[in-house]
C-alpha cells in the first residue's frame, strides 16, 4: 500500500507544478517517482486480467493531442485510478486481517487444528477451505 503514496504524489506535481526550464529535473524526478507503484506489482498483475480490457478502453480516450503537452484530463484520469488503488489494497488488507483473526479464534476455540508443519499445505483445496492458509 505504501507504494501507491510517492506514485500519486509523483502525478500530483505533475499536475500542479508548471513547465519552466527551472523546474525540469523535478518534473522528471517526479515521472520518475511514479515507478514506485510497482512495488505492489504482484497484487496489480494478479488484478490485470480484470482491467485490462478497461484499460485500453479509455486509454486511448485520456491521452488527447487536443490536451498536449501537460495532459491534464488523462492525468487526473490516472491519479483516481491510483487513488482508488489505495482503497481497495486497504480494503483487502482489512479483510486479510480479519479473515486471520476468524482462523486464529477458531484454532482457539478448538474447531479448528493448528497445523504448524504444513501438512495439509499440498492438499486439493482452495484458501477458504484451508483453515491454516495465512493471509499475511
Amino acid at each position: 500500500m505504501a507504494s501507491v503514496v510517492p506514485t500519486i504524489a509523483g502525478v500530483i506535481v505533475l499536475l500542479t507544478v508548471p513547465f519552466a526550464p527551472s523546474k525540469r529535473v523535478g518534473l522528471l524526478l517526479a515521472y520518475y517517482i511514479i515507478i514506485a507503484y510497482w512495488g505492489c506489482a504482484g497484487l496489480a498483475l494478479s488484478l490485470v486480467t480484470r482491467n485490462v480490457a478497461v484499460g485500453n478502453a479509455i486509454g486511448s480516450q485520456t491521452y488527447q493531442a487536443k490536451d498536449a503537452p501537460r495532459y491534464f484530463p488523462a492525468l487526473a484520469t490516472v491519479l483516481v485510478c491510483f487513488v482508488l488503488l489505495e482503497v481497495v489494497l486497504f480494503a483487502l488488507r482489512t479483510y486479510y486481517i480479519a479473515q486471520n483473526k476468524k482462523r486464529d479464534c477458531m484454532i482457539e476455540r478448538g474447531e479448528a487444528t493448528e497445523d504448524r508443519n504444513f501438512t495439509h499445505s499440498f492438499e486439493d483445496i482452495t484458501d477458504r477451505q484451508n483453515v491454516n492458509f495465512d493471509r499475511d
